[in-house]
């Protein structure tokens, strides 16, 4: 019991994401309609590179944040 609470409490403490595209690593990248997500996986479009995929990277904020610094 005591670990399932660390998790929930990591959870909580988890940063601000942002999705970016696998191929071009590109922030531009949005899902291809509302009902993504529903029943399957959301499809996300990329407008840099045109990539049409289920798949995504997942990248901290914080991070991106400093290595614009």
């Amino acid at each position: 019991m005591s670990r399932f609470i660390e998790v929930v409490k990591a959870l909580r403490r988890r940063r601000e994401s942002a999705v970016a595209c696998p191929r071009c690593g590109s922030l531009a990248i949005r899902k291809s309609s509302g009902m993504d997500g529903w029943m399957l996986p959301p499809l996300y479009l990329c407008s840099e590179c045109g990539y049409a995929g289920r798949l995504v990277l997942e990248v901290d904020r914080e991070t991106l944040a400093g290595d614009r610094k």
